[in-house]
């Protein structure tokens, strides 16, 4: 998926591949934490998040999730596996 970054962006590129990041993810604090220091206060892509965490990113750990478009941010839901 791309998306037009310059019309309504949240975040920007991801601060350790550098791929572009259109989707802002509300994380719990807790698992944040885990985040190694150089990275806790930029921008991941969500598999740079399941990457540098040392259990993964699960998903239950997804509080929200934003994606930009280019008329405006949108609101996901996310669904939770039973």
């Amino acid at each position: 998926m791309r998306v037009n970054h310059e019309v309504d962006a949240l975040v920007g590129p991801c601060g350790r591949c550098g791929d572009s990041v259109p989707f802002d993810v509300v994380i719990d604090n807790a698992i944040w934490r885990g985040v190694p220091n150089e990275f806790r206060y930029g921008v991941l892509c969500l598999p740079c998040i399941d990457r540098v965490l040392p259990e993964g990113l699960h998903p239950d750990s997804i509080e929200n999730v934003y994606a930009s478009t280019s008329h405006g941010t949108v609101a996901l839901l996310p669904v939770r596996a039973k």
